[in-house]
C-alpha cells in the first residue's frame, strides 16, 4: 500500500489576484503557474501525483546508510510511476504548464476578488443588530463564514472540474 506522507510546493508568483490565486489553488488540483513540487512516499506500487501537469525530475530513496539515492522508477500504465521496495522514495519536479487557465476558472477568481472586495460591516462579529427609531436591522452570520468564501462566492461551483488529478 503506498501512502503519501509529505507534498511540499513552492509558491508561484501571481501578479494579479494572489490571495484569491492561493485560495483557489488550495482548492483544486490542476497547476497553470509552473513550480517545484517535492513529494514523500512510502510503499510500493502504482502511486500518481495529487497535482495535475506534474513531471517527476529527480526520484530517489531512502537506504539503510541513512540517505537519499538515486533510483530509476518505471512509468505507471495510468501515468504515475512504479515505486518498488519499501522506501521512502522522495520524488521531486514541477507542477504546471505556464497556460493561460479557461475562462471558467478565470470567472472563479473573478467572483472570488468581488466577493472580497466587498465592504464587510462589524469584522469579526458573528452577529449584528441595530435599531433606529421604528427601523430594526439585525444580521447573523456563520461563525466561519470567511472560510467558505469559495462557495458564497459561487466559484467553487466553477472548479468541480479542477478537483482531480485524474
Amino acid at each position: 500500500m503506498l501512502e503519501t506522507i509529505s507534498e511540499q510546493e513552492a509558491t508561484p508568483i501571481h501578479a494579479a489576484n494572489a490571495l484569491e490565486w492561493a485560495r483557489i489553488e488550495a482548492y483544486i488540483a490542476r497547476r497553470w503557474v509552473t513550480r517545484t513540487v517535492t513529494y514523500i512516499v512510502e510503499g510500493s506500487g502504482e502511486w500518481s501525483p495529487r497535482l495535475y501537469r506534474f513531471t517527476a525530475t529527480t526520484t530517489e530513496c531512502w537506504v539503510e546508510s541513512d540517505d537519499w539515492q538515486t533510483v530509476s522508477l518505471a512509468a505507471a500504465p495510468r501515468g504515475g510511476l512504479v515505486l518498488s521496495g519499501v522506501g521512502p522514495h522522495r520524488i521531486a519536479g514541477s507542477a504546471g504548464d505556464n497556460t493561460m487557465p479557461p475562462a471558467d476558472v478565470a470567472e472563479a477568481v473573478a467572483r472570488l476578488a468581488a466577493f472580497n472586495a466587498e465592504e464587510v460591516m462589524h469584522l469579526g462579529a458573528s452577529s449584528y443588530a441595530s435599531n433606529v427609531g421604528p427601523i430594526n436591522v439585525s444580521v447573523t452570520r456563520a461563525p466561519g463564514w470567511r472560510a467558505q468564501t469559495l462557495q458564497h462566492s459561487r466559484a467553487a461551483s466553477l472548479l468541480r472540474s479542477y478537483r482531480s488529478a485524474l
